[in-house]
């Protein structure tokens, strides 16, 4: 027995088995009465913004107990990120044999695509002979989405919206301070671009990198969720 500790269980075999709840969202103490600090129980519900896993309660809310962390998109577009996470996407190199009208990353490197959240895609795209730029996709055939945004690529240029509604099927955020994320000429450029997103009441950071080495372009975004 740990002398620090009030409860100690024991096993080789066995293992704790908390109690075992529908959670409706993180803001929501339901189906228990209030938040309680220190609370801990197993979510068996996917809701708004809570999927099954432990969840502990910091008196306020409902927190999924997971270390932030980052997550490679490699095998799967749609990523779910809880506060603190952040998903990676890379390309490259991106060959001028790749180099197709109006073509997408996603056409170019389709067992890695870019990274999709909220029914948004974070990606690029050809804007024409020379150069690529970032973009955001509204990925449904049916549905628009409204969110918040702001975004610098240097003190000089800025762009942002206030509920900007988004038709299914389009995009928005192409090009913001009228220089290409990378063109293609060999060794040409490097730029980054950043943008803060409001979008389902959570806010989210998202960044381009383009480069370009050897007439082969690369593509790097992050996403991360702030809050």
């Amino acid at each position: 027995m740990n002398s620090s500790a009030i409860l100690e269980v024991e096993s080789t075999t066995k293992g704790f088995l908390p109690p075992r709840v529908a959670l409706t969202s993180t803001s929501s103490a339901s189906p228990l009465a209030s938040h309680v600090q220190g609370m801990v129980v197993f979510n068996t519900a996917t809701a708004n913004d809570v999927v099954p896993a432990l969840y502990v309660n910091d008196g306020t809310k409902w927190m999924k107990a997971v270390a932030a962390s980052t997550t490679s998109n490699t095998n799967s577009n749609i990523v779910t990120l809880d506060v603190g996470q952040t998903a990676v996407y890379y390309s490259g190199p991106i060959a001028a044999s790749s180099w197709a009208n109006s073509a997408l990353l996603s056409a170019v490197a389709p067992t890695n695509l870019p990274i999709s959240f909220e029914g948004l895609r974070m990606d690029v795209a050809k804007s024409d002979a020379t150069y690529w730029k970032p973009r955001l996709y509204n990925t449904s055939t049916t549905t628009a989405i409204t969110f918040s945004y702001s975004s610098i690529a240097n003190v000089t240029y800025k762009v942002s919206g206030t509920k900007t509604t988004l038709a299914a099927g389009t995009a928005n955020f192409e090009e913001i301070d009228g220089d290409a994320l990378v063109y293609w000429s060999n060794n040409a450029n490097q730029e980054t671009e950043t943008m803060d997103l409001i979008v389902n009441d959570k806010w989210y950071r998202g960044v381009w990198l383009g480069y370009q080495i050897d007439n082969n372009h690369y593509i790097r975004m992050t996403l991360t969720r702030i809050q």
